[in-house]
């Protein structure tokens, strides 16, 4: 009989080293089988948008302008959003008084007035016995009648146009469409 005091020991073995166990059924894997696991998918981030947000920026895309009613003194007035060619007049209507810190600034807040104001109390700026097509005979009449209103006045209504630019930005870059 012998015990295992009997049994000579392999040097190439360290002690208390034990055998590994033997696979069970649900660990054990066959060679060539596809093991699939569960894709992980990142969903994409959804920007939430309120009713209005969602009728400006659909507006602002097929439109290309964005209104706002605003009051100003007590007067209602009606605002849009600038075209690039609103921005050509005023540059060349504002070309003039670059020289005139003062003047430069009050020329710029009238014509981004004249190009942004749509109506004041209901009414366009300046009214025609002949229909008006030409836009910058448009923008002349309008910086006409702008040149008439008072310089108070004049800033409210340019602070509110510059406002509702930014907010389009503003949305804009909250749905991914400008960098901020």
């Amino acid at each position: 009989m012998s015990t295992t005091e009997d049994v000579p020991v392999d040097p190439a073995i360290e002690p208390g080293l034990a055998p590994p166990e033997m696979p069970t059924q649900q660990t054990r894997r066959i060679v060539g089988e596809l093991i699939e696991e569960p894709e992980q998918r990142e969903e994409p981030e959804v920007t939430e948008l309120t009713e209005q947000e969602r009728r400006d920026f659909s507006s602002l895309m097929t439109c290309g302008r964005r209104y706002k009613t605003i009051s100003v003194m007590g007067h209602t007035v009606k605002i849009q959003t600038l075209k690039t060619g609103d921005e050509m007049r005023i540059g060349l209507f504002t070309k003039k008084y670059l020289d005139s810190q003062l003047g430069f600034q009050r020329a710029y807040q009238s014509a981004v007035c004249a190009a942004g104001i749509c109506e004041v109390q209901g009414k366009p700026l300046f009214q025609s016995l002949s229909p008006v097509t030409d836009e910058d005979e448009i923008f002349a009449k309008n910086l006409e009648e702008i040149q008439k209103y008072y310089p108070i006045v004049v800033t409210q209504i340019f602070d509110e146009i510059i406002k509702l630019e930014r907010e389009f930005a503003e949305l804009a870059i909250k749905l991914g469409k400008l960098s901020g």
